[in-house]
């Protein structure tokens, strides 16, 4: 014969009620998370200064351009990165930007491009259109546009994982086979 103590069922019966009557105290409303923010937006606000990137021409191209400041900056965005546009900025290093010189510089200016283009294979020139495209010290690359007599000059930066790496092709691997 199994000997059970008195008690147990009596503490049971009672622990059971004691649960019920705890759970029939919330007049049976679910419990609704908070609806405000958890954070304060003033934690995820922009930072300010990430929004302009000081574009150093004469360190870039090595010639002393004439007086010029930033006019617009836009972060670069490629198709294959899934990221949303407001997470990147120019700070991340592919950008393109408008520069506006103070004036439209004199012929001393694109004689000095046309001496640097001389030696340096960065340069090209067309009539009007002075292009400079140069592969930084980290495999980044710096595209730099401008039209003769014009006062905008347009800047494009690259980091090194979005630019396209040339490939060598073999002239042989192009022939067409014929069969007999």
């Amino acid at each position: 014969m199994l000997y059970t103590k008195p008690y147990i069922y009596p503490l049971a019966f009672i622990s059971l009620l004691f649960i019920g009557i705890i759970c029939s105290c919330s007049n049976r409303k679910a419990y609704a998370p908070p609806t405000g923010d958890t954070v304060a937006a003033e934690k995820f606000k922009p930072i300010h200064n990430d929004t302009i990137v000081q574009i150093d021409l004469a360190k870039v191209t090595g010639l002393v351009f004439p007086n010029y400041k930033i006019q617009s900056e836009e972060p670069i965005i490629p198709d294959s990165i899934s990221i949303s546009a407001d997470e990147e900025t120019v700070m991340g290093g592919n950008y393109s930007a408008m520069l506006l010189l103070d004036s439209i510089p004199g012929k001393d200016f694109y004689t000095s491009v046309n001496e640097k283009a001389a030696n340096d294979t960065c340069w090209k020139i067309t009539t009007h259109l002075f292009s400079y495209i140069k592969q930084d010290s980290i495999n980044g690359r710096y595209e730099i546009s401008f039209y003769k007599g014009s006062q905008q000059i347009i800047v494009k930066h690259l980091n090194s994982d979005l630019v396209k790496k040339k490939t060598k092709i073999n002239p042989d691997s192009l022939k067409v086979k014929t069969t007999k």
